[in-house]
């Protein structure tokens, strides 16, 4: 009880003093998170503007670069005069040599001529005029346009083409185009930091990866496929919350550069915002458990105040409950422990009364039960002796029902199981039967396959033997093939020959030449052949010689399955033997049962009607010895009520005794 009220006193307190703690707490971490996400976003997107202002003054000389190429006289009048392009040549080469991050700078005319710094060697038929930078500028009539970012296919760096059409007096000129290596800007904006640990990418609107810490990114277009991508995508600035990859959450900031459609993205780690916030949780913490100590000492201190009087009266409590009524509540307090302690006497006063009355009248109770008791005992003695006899008498006519019942229903299991065993040597000798026939027909079948054995091997030595003749046969073709091919060496050589003399001959041999180049054709064609026929007839013999390894191995298991197949019918002779002896033996069991089956009827209609008659006797004990019963039962109820005011009086006796008055 103490411990109880002053655990409850002890939490109650504690909660008191520590819930608006916490609530302060959280609303501060809170507030400080909200202020500094705030200065976050900020300073990040100050970044960004930063950036932002970086990459168009990168580009601001080329453009100005590409404008003075634009306005250059020699350019704009190079199509009426030829004797311009060598000015045209210096003018773009000088262009280049001023920006170190220009790779190619060049200017396609109208006429579909094309200037090059540095000079390129294109393939024949180039036409400049159906390129995409080449249409996009004139579509853009007079404005600098910038492509998308692509891959320099030889130094796999991003390329971004700045291009602008040329006009002289209104009309089209041709274009100027700049392509600027974007590695340079990537490396000087990779090293970037926003915050702490932030960094800086930079894509093209389709997502091409141009600035970015990690260089195996440069270039790819992974960033589409994540979360932050769809934020992105359709928004010019702002700041969102999300999960990278891995799971980890970050915060970005983005911003749309306007004159290239670029976005430029500051990735910080969520981390970057709780460091600061984490000294706050740490001291509302530190706070909370200085508070809780605190409010524990101070609860225990008014606890201890309010227990001292509650346990002498539990103390009290506690020696009335185990019967001492003899001692008294003594509290010196005005408050409501002390009308308690007063109120409690009083009832202790007023239950010893009430104790000490009801000790008299049970001790009265007590000497007249225990005369009730003894004239019911004499009674109930002398009808249980008659009631014993009887019942003897009824017991042993029971009995006697019971075994013949027994008796009875144990001879019916058995008629049971003897007709079941009928029934199953029935079928027994049956399946004998079936099963003999089943052996016949085995030994029929095997008969068959013997002789479908002995013609298995007959075929199989017919076809070795013809295998045999197959490869004495590609032996002498092969015999022929050397024949024929010594020929066509010496019909070649004579070929030769004769194409030497012709040649000696001069004009007069040219015929004859012809004929002798033609014989050695066909000679060489007869080698070739000859070659491939050799060739086959080898083949041929290799798989003959397999083909009669495999005939040895099957010859050698036809004759083991032969020695198994005879081996079998045997045994299938002597199954058949011994099935025979079987049928004999069931069938002189059978005889044997159905005798048995007969003395069974006869011996269950003379068990019914014993155990008929030995069921009339017991039904008439029974109803002698029932009448009986109720007479002793009557006695005992009689009996058992007396000695049931005894136990309660003795009962009522041992509680009063508990107690000390």
């Amino acid at each position: 009880m103490n411990k109880s009220i002053r655990s409850k006193l002890i939490v109650t307190i504690s909660l008191v003093c520590i819930i608006p703690v916490i609530l302060f707490g959280s609303i501060l971490y809170r507030d400080v998170y909200k202020v500094l996400m705030e200065k976050l976003n900020g300073d990040s997107q100050q970044s960004l503007t930063e950036v932002n202002r970086s990459i168009n003054n990168y580009f601001q000389t080329m453009e100005n670069n590409i404008d003075i190429l634009a306005g250059n006289y020699d350019i704009q009048n190079v199509n009426n005069h030829p004797e311009f392009e060598s000015y045209v040549a210096s003018n773009l080469q000088e262009i280049k040599d001023n920006n170190k991050a220009a790779k190619n700078v060049y200017f396609a005319t109208s006429l579909k001529k094309i200037y090059l710094s540095p000079k390129v060697k294109l393939p024949d038929g180039f036409d400049p005029t159906s390129r995409d930078w080449y249409k996009d500028a004139v579509k853009n009539n007079g404005k600098i346009v910038f492509s998308n970012v692509y891959t320099d296919a030889a130094t796999k760096n991003n390329i971004v083409s700045i291009s602008k059409a040329v006009y002289q007096n209104d009309t089209l000129v041709g274009v100027v185009c700049m392509d600027v290596d974007l590695s340079k800007l990537s490396n000087e904006m990779k090293n970037i930091k926003i915050g702490r640990d932030g960094y800086i990418c930079v894509t093209d609107k389709k997502g091409t990866m141009i600035v970015n810490p990690v260089k195996s990114e440069i270039g790819k277009q992974n960033i589409i496929k994540t979360e932050l991508w769809r934020k992105l995508n359709g928004n010019k600035s702002g700041f969102s919350e999300y999960k990278n990859e891995d799971g980890k959450e970050q915060f970005s900031t983005f911003a749309l550069n306007e004159n290239l459609g670029w976005k430029i993205v500051g990735i910080m780690n969520k981390s970057e915002l709780t460091r600061n916030t984490s000294s706050i949780l740490n001291t509302t913490v530190i706070l909370i458990l200085i508070i809780l100590v605190l409010a524990v000492i101070v609860s225990i201190l008014i606890s201890k105040s309010f227990t001292k009087n509650i346990n002498k009266i539990v103390e009290i409590i506690k020696l009335g409950a185990e019967g001492d009524l003899s001692k008294r509540v003594e509290v010196d307090a005005k408050d409501e422990f002390g009308k308690l302690s007063d109120y409690f006497n009083d009832m202790i006063e007023k239950i010893h009364f009430l104790i000490s009355a009801i000790k008299q009248s049970s001790d009265n109770i007590l000497n007249s039960s225990k005369i009730i008791l003894n004239m019911s005992g004499e009674t109930s003695t002398a009808v249980d002796e008659v009631a014993q006899t009887i019942d003897q008498v009824a017991q042993g006519a029971y009995s006697q029902a019971e075994d013949i019942a027994n008796s009875f229903d144990e001879f019916n299991k058995l008629s049971n199981e003897i007709t079941l065993i009928k029934g199953k040597t029935e079928s027994i000798n049956e399946l004998s039967k079936n099963t003999n026939n089943f052996s016949k027909n085995g030994l029929e079948i095997m008969e068959v396959l013997i002789d479908k054995t002995k013609l298995s091997n007959k075929s199989s030595k017919e076809v070795t033997k013809t295998v045999n003749d197959m490869v004495e046969a590609s032996n002498a073709i092969g015999s022929i093939t050397d024949t024929i091919n010594g020929i066509s060496e010496q019909t070649n050589l004579l070929a030769l020959n004769a194409a030497i003399e012709a040649a000696r001959a001069g004009e007069a041999g040219k015929g004859f030449s012809v004929v002798a180049e033609e014989i050695g054709k066909l000679a060489e064609e007869t080698t070739l052949a000859t070659k491939e026929v050799k060739e086959l007839i080898e083949d041929i013999k290799s798989k003959n010689t397999m083909v009669f390894k495999s005939l040895d191995v099957s010859l050698k298991l036809a004759d083991e399955q032969t020695t198994a197949v005879s081996q079998t019918k045997n045994i299938f002779n002597k199954i058949l033997e011994l099935l025979n002896n079987l049928s004999n033996e069931i069938e002189d069991i059978e005889g044997s049962i159905n005798t048995t089956y007969q003395s069974k009827n006869f011996i269950y209609g003379k068990l019914e009607s014993i155990s008929a008659s030995a069921q009339q006797s017991a039904s008439s004990a029974e109803e002698v010895s029932a009448t009986t019963e109720e007479v002793s039962a009557s006695m005992s109820e009689f009996n058992k009520t007396s000695e049931k005011l005894e136990e309660v009086v003795n009962k009522l006796e041992e509680e009063i005794n508990k107690f000390t008055l």
